[in-house]
């Protein structure tokens, strides 16, 4: 039975406060930067780096996302408005609205939704998934809820606005992509002419559709685990899941495993150690029960099937983004490239010198179906290059500030690491300059002050989070 996720994280705060109390220097660690060196680890290497750090999500609205609805027209915006709908208490089959939110990602505004509503979160169809450090809009839809309950829905974090009747459901995958609206604060001012030289190249070209840092982690490690997995070396993956620090750990963490490992194999032990943080650490306290019991580790690993399964994708990411970075360089690639988890072996060609030199043949990958049968082997391909639309840059007092549009699926990180080298989350650099912007305002698009009416508490500054509040490891 899993633990409630509020118990494990008020469990984990007051050992992470008593720790930070007796020795303060475990939590600190420089500004996060995605630069070359961290961008090499994860495949990515491009011809000409960026030179200007800029600093993203000091407050949720420098990072603004919405919506473009299937017809390519209509946006989702984060403007609030009137509802449309009939009498209170009536029941309608579906009932669409825009979701507009802060501070949470789309599945937890969805399980909220549904439990205010009186719903299955089932019942709830969104698109895509927008994430939590951001000011975001999407369409979303209800089934069978109540109209009374949703013209007077109060939830923290979020708000619905532009209520209507209609038939069917919003379903996954049905957008046409994304307008973003996003503040980097930077260090010094920016030469925008210089910028806007490289977003019409951008624009006319194309950009590279890398796999960004996000995909490969908080430890930047997910793609090593799931070379071991293909490799068929469980044992070292459990290890290397279990000890292996990043290279953004707080030292607090490294600590942590360092003395975890010393007490290896005896998982009791090492289980033991990592009850510290029963939040971030839940992954490996779920295999490391499963070991205690007499799991082999290819079933101890099974047991984290969804976190499994990202490793396995992060290395086919990691391959993905060595076969882009030389077209960054030049080479020639076709415009939908072979995704490597294939059932055609012809899609691995492509990647055959650096699958043979990570010791990754094609028994392997039968191998790895055969005992994990919930990974499946599909033919999928990837766009080799993003056409990014409707950009614009402004310099503004903090930094810079700009709007574009991407297709479904695309990243904004992916387009922006083109022009900067992004810089996120704790701790703040010195240098930031904490003036709000309303970036719609700044650019004709609207504002952000009607969704401060709702969300004023949650679009307050996001470096208000702790260090330590950090997400499960992997």
């Amino acid at each position: 039975m899993r633990e409630d996720v509020t118990a494990l994280t008020l469990r984990e705060r007051a050992t992470i406060e008593a720790a930070r109390e007796a020795t303060p220097e475990l939590f600190h660690r420089p500004p996060v930067i995605d630069g070359p060196d961290e961008l090499r680890q994860a495949g990515v290497e491009l011809p000409n780096w960026p030179d200007t750090v800029g600093y993203m999500r000091f407050y949720p609205h420098d990072f603004i996302v919405e919506e473009i609805q299937s017809d390519g027209k209509t946006i989702s915006t984060v403007e609030p408005s009137e509802a449309t709908l009939g009498e209170s208490g009536e029941v309608q089959k579906t009932v669409y609205a825009d979701l507009v939110k802060a501070g949470i990602p789309t599945p937890e505004a969805k399980n909220r939704l549904a439990a205010a509503l009186g719903i299955e979160v089932r019942f709830i169809g969104t698109a895509g998934i927008q994430d939590a450090p951001a000011l975001t809009a999407q369409r979303v839809s209800f089934r069978d809820a109540s109209i009374e309950k949703l013209k007077n829905l109060k939830l923290p974090n979020l708000f619905l606005t532009r209520l209507t009747h209609g038939k069917g459901a919003t379903q996954v995958g049905e957008l046409a992509g994304n307008r973003f609206t996003i503040v980097l604060r930077t260090e010094k001012e920016v030469g925008v002419s210089a910028l806007e030289g490289r977003v019409a190249q951008l624009e006319r070209e194309g950009f590279f559709n890398f796999y960004g840092l996000q995909r490969f982690g908080t430890r930047l490690r997910s793609h090593w685990f799931g070379l071991l997995l293909l490799r068929g070396d469980y044992q070292k993956a459990i290890e290397s899941f279990l000890f292996d620090p990043g290279p953004r750990d707080l030292p607090f963490f490294k600590s942590l495993r360092e003395r975890a490992k010393t007490h290896a194999p005896n998982w009791r032990m090492v289980r033991e150690v990592y009850e510290a943080c029963p939040y971030t650490l839940q992954y490996e306290r779920r295999v490391l029960s499963a070991l205690e019991g007499g799991a082999s580790p290819d079933r101890a690993i099974a047991g984290i099937e969804d976190q499994m399964k990202l490793w396995v994708y992060a290395y086919m990411s990691f391959l993905n983004n060595r076969l882009l970075s030389r077209g960054a360089h030049g080479e020639a690639l076709p415009q939908e490239i072979p995704i490597p988890l294939s059932d055609r072996s012809g899609d691995r060609s492509l990647y055959r010198t650096w699958l043979d030199a990570d010791g990754v043949h094609e028994e392997a990958f039968k191998r790895l179906v055969r005992t994990f049968p919930f990974i499946r082997l599909t033919h999928r391909t990837l766009a080799s290059r993003i056409t990014v639309s409707d950009v614009h840059i402004a310099a503004c007092p903090p930094g810079v500030a700009t709007t574009f549009k991407l297709p479904r699926g695309a990243y904004a990180t992916t387009f922006l690491m083109n022009l900067f080298l992004l810089s996120w989350g704790q701790p703040v650099p010195a240098w930031i300059q904490p003036e709000e912007v309303d970036a719609k305002k700044l650019f004709g698009t609207g504002t952000i002050e009607g969704a401060r009416t709702y969300l004023g508490e949650y679009m307050k500054h996001i470096g208000a989070h702790r260090d330590d509040e950090a997400e499960p490891s992997e």
